[in-house]
C-alpha cells in the first residue's frame, strides 16, 4: 500500500521539482505517460520499489526543465506553495522526508526529477546530505521520462537555475 500512495500522492515522485518537484512528476508524468492504466502504474511501482537508495548528497542535483510552477500539483501539498511548505518545514512542521527526491546519475551529473521539491527543500535551507534520495538510474521507464523531460526544455544536461511561473514572461516569483 505505501507505494501506491507514494505514487497516488506524488509524494517522491520523479520530478519534482517536484518529487519537489519535483513531488508531482512521477504522478504528472506517469499518469500522462500510461493514461492512468492501472497495469502501467504498477509497472511503475515495481521500479520505484527496486530504485537503490542513494545516499546524502554532498550538492545539489540540477534540474531538469527550465520552469516549474508555485504550486504543488498532487500529493498532500496540493495547492500549497513552494513557500509555503517551505516555511512550515523551517518552523518544524513538515518533516523534509515528506519530500523524497528521486534522482538520476547521468554523464556526471546527478539529475534531480522532482523540482518543486527540489526547489522547497532547498528554500528552506535543508542541505542535499539530509535530503531523502532515491537512486532511480537505470530504471527503463524514468529514463525515458528524463529524455522526454529533456528534450522537452531543450537541454542536453540538467542546469543550476530555473524560473517560478506565473508572474509573465521572463520573471519570477517566490511565492
Amino acid at each position: 500500500m505505501g507505494g501506491v500512495a507514494l505514487m497516488a500522492t506524488g509524494v517522491g515522485g520523479i520530478a519534482g521539482a517536484a518529487l519537489i518537484g519535483a513531488t508531482d512528476v512521477l504522478t504528472g508524468s506517469v499518469a500522462g505517460a500510461v493514461g492512468g492504466r492501472i497495469g502501467a502504474r504498477t509497472t511503475a511501482l515495481d521500479e520505484v520499489t527496486a530504485a537503490r537508495r542513494a545516499s546524502g548528497l554532498t550538492e545539489h542535483p540540477l534540474f531538469t526543465q527550465t520552469t516549474a510552477r508555485p504550486e504543488f500539483g498532487h500529493g498532500p501539498f496540493e495547492s500549497r506553495t513552494i513557500g509555503e511548505v517551505s516555511a512550515r518545514i523551517r518552523s518544524g512542521e513538515i518533516d523534509p522526508s515528506a519530500l523524497p527526491v528521486d534522482v538520476v546519475r547521468r554523464d556526471g551529473q546527478v539529475l534531480g526529477m522532482n523540482t518543486r521539491s527540489m526547489l522547497t527543500l532547498r528554500r528552506a535551507g535543508v542541505p542535499p546530505s539530509e535530503w531523502t534520495v532515491r537512486d532511480m538510474s537505470g530504471a527503463p521507464r524514468v529514463e525515458r521520462l528524463l529524455d522526454d523531460r529533456l528534450m522537452r526544455n531543450q537541454l542536453g544536461e540538467g542546469v543550476e537555475t530555473i524560473r517560478i511561473t506565473g508572474v509573465g514572461s521572463k520573471a519570477s516569483s517566490l511565492r
